[in-house]
């Protein structure tokens, strides 16, 4: 349908309308995300009993494989059975979960869409009502205080979308796909070996098998990048516990997190600061290297602050990877969104500190009049 003409009372009527449809969807929406936190909730807590039971199931599975002659024949198809039965459900419930995950971001993506549409309807209707009072309206120039108006806002937001999707499709052509192509190499070397050598062949396979188990820990790290699931459920102190610990056991560090949070932070602030400091930590904790990275997170009445702490890595080779990192475009887009805060600093030849602020509560400043 064609919209009346501009500054008529029916197009007046149709931007009200529009405006109103816009936040009926933004409700609908609203409930629907609280549908899917509960099923998430649900189906991480089932996952994490299935991966319990799978665990406890491989260890008896392997109990049995080197003490086969204790076992009958009904018993070893019994746990094999209950072993496959398992696997096969802690496969459909994590995919349960990927596509819950899924549908959230869209959902979420969406609400964005629609909050800049009432964004930009109200800046429509300011600007229009400003036009009406004066016909030459002040406007504030660049560097005053003014606020930033929402077309940039959303134009920075799909710029550090862009961004994000370049590097996460780097990753996974420099992680899943170049592992899957070595898998296949080495598939077609067990094929040939196998002819003639069948002990090289265990040995091939033996391979192959730490080779898979390594990058389905890479595959998982990178979904929880993408989306963190358990984020919600476990809060951000407990999750930065589980991921920098598996990246510092990997690695040969020890990671400690202190939780001096008092105040609840809202969902945004979470995903950016788990994000920054899942980044950054990484960064630190260099493969080849060692030391102790401790995570202090600590929050007041107006700002949450995070603070790194390195020990035991050179601190000049640390102090260059971070303003490397902290330079990256993302994630200086993502500090001047939030009106955020970063600095690192070294002391000592071994010792390096990372601190990121960000306020919690963000008001824009004043127009001039």
């Amino acid at each position: 349908m064609p919209l009346p003409p501009p500054e008529t009372q029916e197009f007046t009527e149709h931007i009200t309308l529009l405006e109103s449809q816009t936040r009926q969807e933004l409700e609908q929406s609203q409930q629907q995300m609280q549908e899917i936190k509960l099923l998430l909730g649900q189906t991480a807590s089932e996952v994490e009993k299935l991966a319990q039971r799978e665990l406890a199931l491989a260890n008896r599975v392997r109990d049995m494989e080197i003490n086969l002659e204790s076992y009958n024949r009904s018993d070893l198809r019994t746990l094999y059975n209950a072993n496959h039965e398992v696997q096969l459900r802690l496969f459909m419930m994590r995919s349960q979960a990927e596509q819950l995950e899924t549908r959230q971001q869209n959902i979420r993506e969406y609400q964005d869409k629609l909050r800049t549409i009432i964004e930009l309807l109200h800046l429509r209707a300011d600007t229009a009502q400003t036009a009406a009072s004066d016909e030459a309206p002040k406007r504030p120039a660049a560097g005053d205080g003014a606020t930033i108006p929402a077309w940039r806002s959303s134009i920075a937001v799909l710029e550090g979308q862009e961004d994000e999707r370049q590097r996460l499709a780097r990753e996974i052509q420099d992680g899943p796909t170049q592992a899957m192509t070595n898998i296949l190499l080495h598939l077609e070397v067990c094929k040939q070996v196998l002819k003639h050598d069948p002990d090289g062949a265990m040995r091939e396979l033996d391979t192959l098998k730490a080779m898979l188990g390594g990058n389905l820990r890479d595959a998982r790290r990178l979904v929880a990048y993408i989306r963190p699931l358990a984020l919600d459920n476990l809060g951000l102190a407990e999750m930065l516990r589980r991921d920098l610990g598996e990246v510092g056991r990997e690695r040969g560090f020890q990671t400690i997190v202190n939780d001096n949070l008092t105040t609840s932070l809202p969902h945004h602030l979470q995903v950016t600061l788990f994000r920054l400091l899942q980044r950054a930590a990484t960064e630190m904790m260099a493969a080849g290297q060692s030391g102790q990275l401790a995570v202090t997170l600590s929050s007041g009445p107006e700002q949450v602050a995070a603070q790194l702490d390195l020990e035991g890595t050179p601190s000049g080779e640390v102090q260059a990877r971070l303003d490397a990192h902290l330079a990256n475009q993302s994630t200086a887009r993502r500090l001047e969104l939030l009106g955020g805060l970063a600095e690192a600093q070294a002391e000592g030849e071994t010792t390096t500190h990372l601190t990121f602020e960000f306020p919690l509560h963000t008001q824009p400043a004043e127009q001039p009049a």
